[in-house]
């Protein structure tokens, strides 16, 4: 009977050893998997813009940046295609007020980087929810005050655009068509919104620049 009994209590014992093994597998598991981390980790060895790379997921991208991304309501969504709601009089989207633009002497500055070289540019999908947008405030850029817009598809960065704002729009222009010039080589002019000063692209069969200027 004494046998029988230690010999149940080691079944016991090592069924709930196993148990338990496998609940703190399973817990290990969730957290790399809303993590992102380690065989979870999404990102490619392509820079995309500071310490990102194109197809990181927003959690890779907030640890390799050590910052922290806010939703961004407006995802403008056409068919397929992308369009970044620029902030202008009225429009918070970005999280610039109204009150950001005091006059037409203030410049923004938009450069759009979109990967394309492993996936379709803008993938069409009936379910939009598999598209978000998400933005990282407060950051300088060539000593300007900045802001990135990303865009991702299932997790994964696609696109993202870069918005500076600044008083100086020539010396501004400059500046930033010299630095995507010397990498990407010579750009071609595209159609001007109304509200554009300049409108200038790049493309080669790993990156879409789109750059504009606006005052």
């Amino acid at each position: 009977m004494k046998t029988k009994f230690k010999k149940i209590l080691k079944i016991s014992l090592s069924s709930l050893t196993a148990i338990s093994l496998l609940i703190f597998i399973i817990a290990i598991n969730g957290y790399l998997k809303d993590e992102k981390l380690l065989f979870y980790a999404t990102g490619t060895q392509y820079k995309a813009f500071l310490n990102s790379t194109w197809e990181m997921s927003e959690k890779e991208i907030e640890r390799g940046n050590d910052t922290y991304l806010t939703v961004r309501k407006e995802f403008v969504m056409d068919f397929g295609s992308f369009e970044p709601a620029l902030p202008r009089y009225g429009n918070t989207s970005h999280g610039l007020k109204p009150g950001d633009f005091p006059n037409l002497s203030l410049s923004l500055v938009l450069p759009q980087f979109s990967w394309f070289k492993s996936n379709p540019r803008y993938p069409t999908v009936l379910n939009m929810s598999r598209y978000k947008g998400r933005l990282q405030n407060n950051i300088t850029v060539f000593g300007y005050e900045s802001q990135v817009s990303y865009s991702f598809f299932d997790d994964k960065l696609f696109e993202y655009t870069l918005i500076i704002k600044g008083s100086e729009a020539d010396k501004l222009h400059r500046l930033i068509f010299d630095n995507i010039s010397r990498k990407y080589g010579r750009g071609h002019v595209q159609e001007k919104k109304a509200y554009e000063t300049q409108s200038i692209f790049w493309e080669n069969t790993d990156l879409k620049v789109d750059y504009r200027l606006t005052e």
